[in-house]
């Protein structure tokens, strides 16, 4: 009895390892267990990366800053209210009167000529209120209010600046995904159909009705198919890494048919909307608001200044508020001479404001000009891609036609593989432009400024 119960613990320790070891096993199984990856849609991959880009992060922090300086600006017009409070310690004659005037104690004995140049120390505890309201400064407080306000309308510009290019890329990425992903697809039925040409070319040669050239031709075109595989496979990859930093999502897996907002109105619309609204341009005409805005607050200076200014104080020998006294006032400045240094800062600006003056000028005809292209692209795109459609047809039917005259010693095996090879490249072809269609859309989209998560489908 008494071995059996010396015996248990170490069969609980066995117990024990057992489980451990267990774990341990399941840990590392787990460990090498891929994890699954997420299947997003272009729609998906967008509002991702407007939630986990770092250059969104950036445009965000960018407009919260300029919110804040119109805060500034708008403190800047409202009373100021301070409250200061120290003790002083003096034996110098000015000092210690001074003190006693403030505390309200002065004495006849004070008046003494031993005592006004020999006070010894006196101890002042002294506490002041003041208030301080800003009357007229020429406006320049309300210049840089308009200021702020241009510098936030600047950060939104810039904002939809980057949101913009980042929905082109996050298109462009997953476009190319999903191109190169039917690519693939295409391309690994190039390779079957290449593998069987070959098979078939063997057989004839041994049956003395082809040549050893025809085999080599087949080879070699079953290699080149193999190698356009493996090209699009890497088009794949390199696109979905792309897309998975653009949104911030290692596991991140394109899926769908990607589209986007129907193209309504003619060409002509689309500039009218893209000189109205475009980023760039607002950009541009948020800083010339800052420049002119700017230039009032330089031009205020020569417009007097006057502020209101109300004092309590309170002086004590003691701890505590006693002895209080009170003042008001108001100060006017005037900037008679500067040494010309104001006007010259207001000439600059007003040369700041004609340059740009003149790239807003340009920039107009620079999007018009970029909207009709982007307009004449996507035209080209859809022409493409009905060319390409019948151009695939064509090459279907004459491979079919040449394999009919291929079994019958028609044709020869090169001119049936070049048939094979033409009729994969019209297969890729048409996926190229079946999404290049969308990709010209994205581009007329962006060249008038309106690229937007709103328009991704």
């Amino acid at each position: 009895m008494s071995g059996h119960t010396a015996n248990r613990p170490v069969a609980g320790r066995g117990v024990w390892r057992r489980i451990v070891l267990s774990v341990s096993n399941l840990s590392m199984f787990l460990a090498t267990v891929p994890l699954a990856a997420q299947e997003v849609s272009l729609r998906d991959a967008v509002a991702l990366a407007m939630q986990h880009n770092a250059r969104i992060e950036a445009a965000e922090a960018q407009v919260d800053a300029a919110r804040a300086g119109r805060d500034a600006a708008f403190g800047a017009r409202l009373p100021r209210l301070d409250l200061t409070a120290g003790a002083r310690r003096s034996d110098a004659p000015m000092d210690a009167f001074g003190a006693l005037l403030q505390q309200r104690a002065v004495t006849a004995a004070d008046f003494a000529p031993a005592r006004l140049n020999d006070p010894g120390y006196i101890t002042n505890y002294h506490a002041e209120a003041r208030l301080a309201v800003p009357i007229y400064h020429g406006g320049a407080l309300i210049a840089a209010s308009r200021r702020a306000d241009a510098g936030i309308a600047q950060a939104d510009a810039g904002r939809a600046l980057r949101r913009q290019q980042v929905v082109a890329e996050v298109i462009a990425a997953f476009i190319q995904a999903r191109a190169s992903a039917a690519e693939v697809a295409a391309r690994r039925q190039a390779v079957k159909a290449a593998d069987r040409r070959l098979h078939d070319i063997e057989q004839m040669r041994r049956q003395g009705m082809a040549l050893e050239s025809d085999v080599m031709d087949a080879q070699s075109h079953l290699l080149q198919s193999r190698l356009e595989l493996t090209r699009s496979r890497h088009r794949r990859d390199d696109a979905v890494d792309l897309l998975r930093r653009l949104t911030g999502r290692a596991g991140l897996e394109p899926a769908g048919e990607p589209g986007l907002r129907p193209v309504e109105g003619g060409v002509e619309r689309w500039v009218e909307q893209a000189l109205h609204r475009h980023p760039r341009l607002r950009l541009l005409q948020a800083e010339r608001a800052g420049l002119v805005a700017q230039r009032s607050m330089e031009r205020a200076a020569f417009l007097p200044s006057v502020d209101a200014v109300a004092v309590q104080s309170w002086n004590s020998g003691s701890f505590g508020l006693r002895n209080r006294n009170s003042a008001i006032g108001a100060t006017v400045s005037l900037n008679l001479f500067h040494g010309g240094s104001d006007r010259a800062r207001i000439a600059a600006l007003d040369a700041r404001i004609a340059a740009l003056d003149a790239r807003i000028r340009g920039l107009h005809d620079a999007i018009a000009e970029q909207v009709r292209s982007a307009w004449r692209r996507w035209q080209e795109a859809k022409l493409q891609l009905a060319s390409a459609r019948q151009q695939r047809a064509q090459r279907r039917e004459a491979l079919r036609i040449r394999s009919l005259r291929h079994q019958q010693g028609l044709e020869t095996s090169s001119e049936l593989l070049r048939s094979q090879a033409a009729k994969d490249r019209a297969d890729v072809a048409v996926i190229r432009a079946r999404y290049g269609v969308l990709s010209a859309m994205a581009a007329l989209y962006r060249s008038a400024g309106m690229l937007t998560p709103e328009v991704v489908r």
